[in-house]
């Protein structure tokens, strides 16, 4: 894995200060960029993005000031070290830089050994800020990730369940063909109601799901009965009917909400019984 050459922008108006920075970075193997004034310091902060910010305070045009709360309101700048140097050397000067957003304060002429060590610290906490960075990435690209795949198990899990239910359904066509044809077209008809009746998704997914299972109870019922070609009479007729009871009680008991609905079409569904 390459590690990434670190970059300071230098930000002054005098060339000979420009020079020694260069100077003392490039002994200590450190890249550098430069900016004469404040317009060229905002162009050359938003072009390389360097790691630190070596930023003069009196300038001509925009100040060291203004430059570094400018910085601060980048997306890109909010987190970036800004090593201030000023000649002025007073404490209103350094109150004034921090709360301008600088990092640290350095006065002028600076000292080299301290200059290389207030850098070095800076640049430290900017690798140690991007490696957070990088890690919260990686974890939100893991989260991702994991969630994807819960979610991809759960609805190949979903998919199963309703196929059990729709299986459990047609359990019928064993024993009545004519079920079996109908409980399909009545899973179709009930979702298209219900969409027009503006139900919730989820309404219509349970009840597209609990449907196929109003004649589940038939399945309780004598062949001799439920395959009679003929007439039924009033005792055969009142057997059918239960039907709706067995289906209730082969339903009933679950914490499922498309089986809890199930159960109280199953039971229901015959208005007249």
């Amino acid at each position: 894995m390459d590690v990434k050459q670190p970059l300071v922008l230098l930000v002054d108006d005098e060339e000979h200060a420009l020079k020694l920075y260069e100077a003392v970075l490039a002994s200590e193997g450190i890249a550098s960029v430069r900016a004469r004034d404040g317009a060229e310091a905002l162009e050359s902060f938003h072009r390389f993005k360097p790691d630190v910010v070596v930023l003069d305070v009196m300038m001509p045009g925009i100040d060291g000031f203004e430059v570094c709360k400018r910085i601060r309101r980048m997306p890109e700048g909010s987190t970036v070290p800004i090593l201030m140097v000023s000649a002025l050397g007073d404490r209103k000067s350094r109150v004034k830089g921090l709360a301008s957003g600088a990092s640290d304060f350095l006065d002028k002429p600076i000292d080299k050994v301290e200059f290389v060590a207030r850098l070095s610290n800076l640049l430290r906490i900017k690798e140690y800020q991007d490696f957070l960075q990088n890690q919260s990435i990686m974890l939100e690209q893991l989260v991702r990730q994991r969630t994807a795949e819960l979610f991809q198990t759960h609805e190949e899990l979903k998919r199963s369940y309703y196929e059990i239910l729709y299986r459990l359904a047609v359990v019928a066509e064993y024993r009545d063909r004519d079920t079996a044809r109908h409980i399909g077209r009545i899973s179709r008809y009930v979702k298209v109601i219900a969409e027009t009746l503006g139900l919730p998704p989820k309404e219509v997914e349970i009840l597209t799901y609990a449907s196929p299972m109003h004649d589940i109870g038939k399945v309780g019922i004598p062949d001799s009965i439920l395959l009679k070609p003929g007439r039924l009479t009033l005792e055969e007729f009142e057997i059918i009917k239960a039907h709706t009871v067995v289906g209730a009680r082969i339903l009933a008991g679950s914490n499922s909400d498309i089986i809890c609905c199930a159960e109280e079409i199953a039971f229901s569904h015959h208005e007249r019984y």
